[in-house]
């Protein structure tokens, strides 16, 4: 019996950083119970658009600033975590990501200043060159820059597949919530108590269960909505970021985001914000004009300073894996690896530091 195979591994939440954590526990060889009381999917992650961005939420997101490295690491995390199919990490479409200026918005020249500043790498395309690249787009004449750094997962794609490798490595399945926590047992919802040595808490707010960790009461709600064009827009191609939002290509249809609510965590979704995206899609894909979307609002959780919580929490045998604000999907191989490297003798990445969950209580 190895070191991990004895010991058990309460996880609790099942949105992407959760379900990462938990097959990565598991192909580690932990015993690893994964508890959500909602369905498969039914969360933030689940209506995310997927993007591995970290050229663009660098640039773009001031909460991001300086962070390029530890976000590109995000990305790179996922190559050696997805299953292969036919060679290729199933679910991650890799065409880049193009910035498509508008007349309030940034232009590309800028934008290439910006990218330089970072060293991501880019080049600019002209107006012919874009539309070939996603058929439908329309850039109004205007040269774009286009990053093989940034790379988009299809979610429901991506979640079936690591659901069905966690299963097929022992991971056992619960809907419930983790109520309390004690080294050694963990209690749920449904009044069941099971073996747990280690606590993991990667549930999306997670400000819920402060009780387990106190940790988790420095987090903070924000509310986000997309629209989703089934069967409608780009079904390939790279992902469109220009000023409005963006737009996002799948095979089942295009993605148009997204919003930033502080301190919002209602789950109804807001007409006048579902026209204000529509007519962002709208205005990089005409052909969207006569569609009607899906609009879909998830709920996050931010720390004071963008970055998520990651590591052992001050109550004894609890391990933070969540608050990874608007970068659930980017971070969540990256911080899955941390926290198995903090489970053993592993040396920690160099970027555990920066995540770790004791960094407010030096504030």
């Amino acid at each position: 019996m190895t070191a991990a195979s004895a010991k058990s591994i309460v996880i609790a939440g099942g949105g992407a950083i959760g379900l990462t954590c938990a097959l990565v526990l598991a192909r580690a060889g932990y015993g690893v119970v994964l508890a959500d009381p909602a369905a498969r999917g039914a969360n933030a992650s689940g209506v995310a658009a997927g993007m591995l961005a970290p050229a663009f939420e660098s640039v773009l997101d001031p909460a991001s600033k300086g962070l390029f490295a530890l976000l590109r690491a995000g990305r790179d995390a996922w190559l050696d975590l997805l299953p292969r199919e036919a060679g290729r990490p199933t679910g991650l479409s890799q065409p880049g990501a193009l910035w498509v200026p508008t007349a309030s918005g940034i232009s590309t020249d800028a934008m290439a200043e910006s990218f330089n500043a970072i060293g991501a790498q880019f080049e600019i395309v002209t107006a012919a060159a874009a539309q070939v690249l996603s058929p439908g787009l329309d850039p109004k004449g205007a040269a774009c820059l286009l990053t093989p750094e940034d790379c988009c997962l299809d979610v429901t794609v991506v979640t079936e597949r690591l659901y069905q490798e966690a299963l097929r490595l022992g991971v056992q399945v619960i809907t419930a919530s983790v109520t309390n926590f004690s080294p050694g047992t963990a209690t749920l919802s449904d009044g069941r108590q099971i073996q747990a040595d280690h606590l993991i808490i990667a549930a999306g707010l997670g400000r819920g269960m402060a009780s387990l960790a106190p940790e988790l009461a420095c987090l903070s709600p924000i509310k986000g909505q997309i629209l989703f064009f089934e069967g409608e827009g780009p079904r390939h191609g790279p992902a469109i970021r220009s000023a409005g939002g963006y737009v996002v290509a799948r095979a089942a249809g295009a993605m148009v985001g997204a919003t930033m609510e502080f301190g919002l965590e209602d789950l109804t979704p807001d007409g006048v914000i579902g026209e204000r995206l529509r007519g962002t899609g709208v205005s990089l894909y005409p052909n969207l004009a006569t569609a009607t979307p899906q609009h879909w609002a998830g709920v996050r959780a931010a720390t004071p300073d963008g970055l998520p919580l990651v590591g052992p929490s001050r109550a004894p045998g609890v391990i933070l894996a969540c608050g990874a604000r608007r970068n659930g999907w980017l971070l969540a191989a990256l911080v899955a690896n941390t926290v198995a490297a903090q489970l053993s003798t592993e040396a920690l990445d160099p970027f555990a530091a920066q995540m770790d969950p004791r960094r407010f209580d030096m504030a």
